[in-house]
């Protein structure tokens, strides 16, 4: 190793999924961290090969300053592109952020200090939004988890379980990620499967490891228009049905009739929104666009669930809790 690369104390990894004109706001950010340029890296994962991330890449990097490795992953995945991005790693610690994020200048550094001691396997910060455009109205009646929004107040915290980081504001110790098997699947492509950052989380906490929040490590989680609408929410929501059925499995592992039964609740709470929501409709409520989206997750819920018990590839996934070699 050379001297310059042993002075890398931590690894900003960037995985990204045919966002070549969002990500780029996000590369420059972490290009202008406050931290020691010698002590930090930025890597940006590339899981579409369509995309043009790499000539992306290529014109930032030619505006000088901080450099940007870019690597390829032709495995679709978030989860192979996130242990893509850790194998070429050289931190000691892996700072993960998403595509559509902007980095404070003092992220790295705030998530880095945190590290005081061996126990602290896990730290992460808030997550803000930055609304492009302004968002309606109604988007005031969604709980912040369902954008991926955390903010557990300006206090240093020691997090419990299920108080969790989320994935566009996560670190980590390089040695336990691949300790403990990396990451689950979550999204592949356009695809939901599992429950990503959550499914490593647990198995830190299952080895009495500590997770810590940060205030001051804060990322802008970047909503546009089309996230904001009716139908992103509803994909949103979607995907959250699928992520916490996943996980929910996990940790009980239902019996067939179990699932079977677990199905039909969700079926039962999807036709009560249904008819909830006509009302909505008619009072011209906009409660209409909140009943709209538990439809999506509920029915996500009832569909992954009897998935678990007919789909044996999908159960195969979910069982599997060792991702990191691919």
């Amino acid at each position: 190793m050379d001297g310059k690369s042993s002075q890398i104390k931590i690894s900003a990894i960037v995985p990204t999924y045919n966002r070549a004109h969002m990500v780029s706001n996000t590369l420059r950010s972490l290009k202008c961290q406050s931290l020691s340029k010698e002590e930090y890296e930025i890597i940006v994962v590339d899981n579409y090969i369509l995309s043009n991330t790499r000539d992306v890449v290529d014109q930032i990097n030619q505006e000088g300053g901080k450099e940007i490795l870019y690597v390829y992953e032709p495995n679709l995945g978030l989860h192979n592109a996130r242990h893509a991005g850790a194998r070429v790693s050289q931190g000691k610690i892996l700072a993960y952020t998403d595509d559509d994020a902007i980095c404070d200048k003092n992220w790295l550094s705030a998530l880095l200090k945190e590290y005081r001691s061996d126990e602290i396997v896990c730290v992460g910060g808030k997550i803000l939004p930055q609304w492009d455009p302004p968002p309606p109205a109604w988007i005031r009646l969604f709980e912040p988890w369902t954008l991926s929004l955390l903010d557990y107040g300006d206090e240093r915290l020691e997090l419990k379980w299920p108080q969790n980081p989320y994935g566009c504001n996560f670190s980590a110790r390089k040695e336990i990620v691949f300790k403990l098997g990396g990451f689950n699947p979550e999204c592949m492509g356009d695809i939901w499967v599992g429950d990503g950052e959550a499914g490593l989380l647990r198995r830190i906490y299952g080895r009495k490891f500590k997770v810590i929040y940060a205030p001051d490590a804060i990322v802008w989680h970047v909503i546009t228009a089309d996230r904001a609408s009716l139908s992103g929410m509803k994909r949103r929501l979607a995907n959250c049905g699928a992520a916490h059925s996943c996980a929910d499995y996990k940790i009980n592992k239902y019996s067939s009739h179990t699932l079977l039964w677990r199905s039909g609740l969700f079926l039962m709470k999807y036709g009560k929104h249904c008819l909830l929501g006509i009302l909505d409709r008619f009072m011209k409520e906009d409660v209409f666009y909140v009943r709209e989206c538990w439809k999506s997750y509920n029915k996500s819920r009832a569909l992954y669930e009897l998935r678990l018990i007919f789909d044996a590839n999908l159960l195969k996934i979910v069982e599997r809790e060792d991702w990191i070699d691919g």
